[in-house]
């Protein structure tokens, strides 16, 4: 049973804590816990992948799947540039008032809770501006079609962007397993 040894070695930890070969050991479970910090893996994923050796097809089947979460990554940060341009001025506005809330508080964690808090004031502003340019630029429908689809372009962004982090969290344990075998 994993808790009764982990209990055991806690109790017993403090008379042998010096000895030479328990600083070895914990000198090695500290670099294997560094290494799986490292690469993104979890302890439960080398278990499983050293369980189950990879052979010729399974590595090609590997490879494909790398190279289709790297190809869909690279589409989930294409299709976020247009609205990382467009969102920028309103995030460093946001930032800036945040920073500047923090530190008359003199507290970091506060930050968050600016943004959110200025974001719901700055937000519809900003929206208001870029709608007005749209519609001066090129014209009624084009203004009108911005004002109520910007949101949802703004919507799938954030969903994109979930969706690509969570597509190169998985491709770096796949790079991982690929590299080490």
């Amino acid at each position: 049973d994993n808790v009764a040894l982990t209990q055991g070695v806690a109790y017993g930890f403090e008379k042998i804590k010096d000895e030479e070969k328990v600083r070895e050991f914990l000198e090695r479970c500290n670099s294997y816990s560094n290494m799986l910090v490292e690469t993104g893996v979890a302890d439960y994923q080398v278990q499983r992948f050293q369980a189950n050796a990879f052979s010729t097809p399974e590595r090609k089947a590997l490879l494909g799947k790398a190279a289709f979460r790297l190809f869909m990554f690279g589409v989930f940060i294409i299709s976020l540039i247009p609205w990382y341009i467009y969102a920028a001025p309103a995030g460093l506005a946001l930032s800036v008032v945040a920073d500047q809330q923090a530190r008359k508080v003199g507290k970091r964690s506060v930050q968050g809770t600016w943004k959110v808090l200025a974001g719901v004031a700055i937000m519809p502003f900003y929206h208001l501006i870029n709608t007005t340019c749209v519609w001066a630029s090129f014209g009624e429908i084009a203004g009108l079609a911005w004002f109520f689809l910007a949101p949802f372009g703004g919507l799938l962004s954030i969903i994109a962007m979930e969706e690509g982090h969570r597509w190169l969290r998985s491709l770096r344990a796949l790079l991982f397993v690929l590299r080490h075998k």
